[in-house]
């Protein structure tokens, strides 16, 4: 039978803002068995890691570390790796994606995954597949130059790292461990001093993940109630923002670990504030024997509880190991694939600075075994059609917004009914193309969030600001207004109301804002369209989100729902 994972002592380090954690772990066909954990604390929190104190005082640290670690022999050491800059994204690939244009693929994406500083800087990625036909990819990147200066760390110590691990991947590899398959939604987070990672798998898949830069730094040492529950909320939004898109009801299974989680009253806040979600500390013990390291920290008398919270600080660091002894490891190993990106570059190179006659010899010879270079020409003309796939992909989600736009008939319908001197002037504003695709995002992200846009006009700054929500008792007091907005165009602009000159008119279409009125059924629901109106791709050729930014936001409850009144500027 082939092996699943590699075999060996497995030894992972976690270097956090208070401390650096480790773990040793010992991995075979028969068993895994955590041998060691070790902590080795600064004086201080480290909220900026990047300084020249800062590195000094982590490589005194693990120096330290490897001193008591000398007394493992044969070891594999490795890390989890997070930073800012690293970009996480779950790709669902067109079926049109087959294996041998993949990484090709994939380095197509990773480009465009890069933030604008390091848009044109070396970078290195990594990637696990969670799926295969068709493939569905968690893909990691991060710029080479951040990179190195982490493995610089561990080489200024003496340490040979052998391989680097996005901390996404020490989730996936601890929750396939369990048999999470028949839970429709299960959420791993790995609570830290500056930043949270979320982790939410469906059927056993990963679906979503998010890195949430707050931590138990904002906090004090015993969290208040009022802070777990500022903490809180902003996990809560990250559940509603997946509920939205998968269509889920609730998180069945919400699972802690990391130091911040062990933090007094944290588990039981939270337990709480998540009900009816069954809330626990990530339990590691069904698949991987943990006594040896238990029997050593604590004695019989002390809790289960206790012991929990010992443990909890270095769970991601044994999701870590089990990542590095993988079947996959190489994939999702930041140095294997640097160095492997770093092969490809020194070939080209050489191709490049290559003499004429070295090239006219190299030919020649490849015109003799030129038929066993077809594989080549096919694996390019897949990549090609890979790519082609891609864009139709996105070319048919933005025609189907256009022809949403259209009657039964095939005709445009018309969003802004204007007549007279206004429609002479501002319909060749409204039939531009960005014009009429913003408008109609909007209808479709309405309908989308179950939110009822009663109003849609297009407004001057000076004309906008004078827009408000009307008061709870007009519409009551004027049967006659109820009348004729049921009679009109939901999406009939104020503008033939404004007295002003057609000059004035014809100058002031220039800058546009976009003011939206409307009716949702709760705050969630309104809050969630205003944050798609503005939801950026990472493909700077195709924008999600039709308004550029928010000018301001006016809300109130009434018994009919969550009246709104949003203003935002056009593109």
């Amino acid at each position: 039978m082939k092996k699943k994972t590699h075999e060996g002592n497995f030894v992972t380090i976690d270097i956090g803002s208070v401390s650096i954690k480790a773990v040793v772990v010992e991995i075979s066909a028969k068993t895994k068995r955590l041998i060691s954990v070790e902590e080795e604390k600064y004086d201080a929190p480290l909220l900026n890691r990047e300084d020249e104190q800062s590195k000094g005082i982590v490589v005194k640290a693990l120096k330290r570390l490897n001193e008591r670690l000398s007394v493992y022999k044969n070891i594999t050491v490795g890390s989890i790796y997070s930073n800012r800059e690293l970009q996480v994204k779950i790709l669902d690939l067109p079926q049109q994606i087959q294996a041998e244009v993949l990484e090709k693929t994939l380095n197509w994406e990773a480009k465009k995954m890069l933030s604008a500083s390091y848009k044109d800087a070396p970078y290195s990625y990594s990637y696990k597949i969670i799926r295969s036909n068709p493939f569905s990819v968690v893909l990691s990147v991060v710029p080479d130059s951040l990179l190195k200066k982490h493995i610089d760390l561990f080489k200024s110590a003496g340490i040979k790292l052998s391989g680097l691990y996005p901390e996404v991947y020490s989730g996936t590899s601890l929750l396939g461990m369990a048999d999470i398959t028949g839970l429709p939604a299960v959420s791993v987070v790995n609570v830290g001093y500056v930043g949270t990672h979320l982790q939410i798998f469906s059927a056993g898949e990963l679906k979503f993940y998010r890195y949430i830069p707050s931590g138990m730094s904002e906090m004090s040492v015993k969290p208040t109630s009022a802070e777990l529950e500022v903490y809180s909320q902003k996990i809560r939004f990250s559940f509603d923002y997946f509920r939205a898109v998968s269509k889920l009801n609730q998180i069945d299974l919400l699972s802690f670990m990391g130091g911040g989680a062990a933090s007094e009253g944290f588990l039981s806040y939270e337990q709480s504030y998540f009900s009816p979600t069954k809330i626990n500390a990530l339990d590691v013990s069904s698949g991987i024997d943990i006594a040896a390291v238990m029997s050593k920290s604590h004695n019989e008398a002390v809790s289960a509880e206790a012991k929990q919270k010992y443990i909890l600080p270095f769970i991601p660091a044994i999701g870590g190991a089990l990542a590095a002894s993988a079947k996959d490891s190489d994939k999702m190993n930041l140095i294997a694939q640097m160095a492997a990106r770093e092969k490809e570059r020194l070939y080209e190179s050489f191709v490049n600075k290559m003499p004429i006659y070295a090239a006219v010899g190299i030919l020649l010879a490849g015109l003799v075994v030129s038929f066993g270079y077809r594989g080549i020409i096919k694996e390019r003309m897949s990549l090609q059609y890979a790519q082609i796939a891609i864009q139709k992909q996105k070319a048919l989600e933005l025609k189907s917004e256009d022809e949403i736009m259209r009657d039964k008939s095939g005709r445009p319908i018309q969003i802004l009914k204007l007549s007279g001197k206004f429609g002479k002037i501002l319909n060749p504003v409204i039939e531009r193309p960005d014009m009429s695709v913003a408008l109609a995002r909007i209808r479709i992200l309405a309908r989308e969030n179950g939110v009822i846009p009663e109003e849609i006009m297009v407004k001057t700054d000076a004309e906008a600001a004078f827009i408000n929500l009307p008061s709870s008792d007009a519409a009551s007091n004027n049967p006659e207004l109820k009348k004729e907005e049921s009679e009109t165009n939901p999406y009939l602009s104020s503008l033939e109301q404004t007295e002003i000159g057609e000059q004035e008119l014809a100058s002031s279409v220039a800058g546009e804002i976009c003011v939206i009125k409307g009716l949702g059924s709760d705050a969630s629901c309104v809050a969630e369209f205003v944050k798609r109106l503005v939801d950026a791709s990472t493909d700077k050729q195709i924008r999600k989100g039709p308004l550029l930014r928010i000018v301001s936001i006016v809300s109130r409850q009434t018994p009919k729902g969550t009246e709104f009144l949003i203003k935002g500027v056009l593109p």
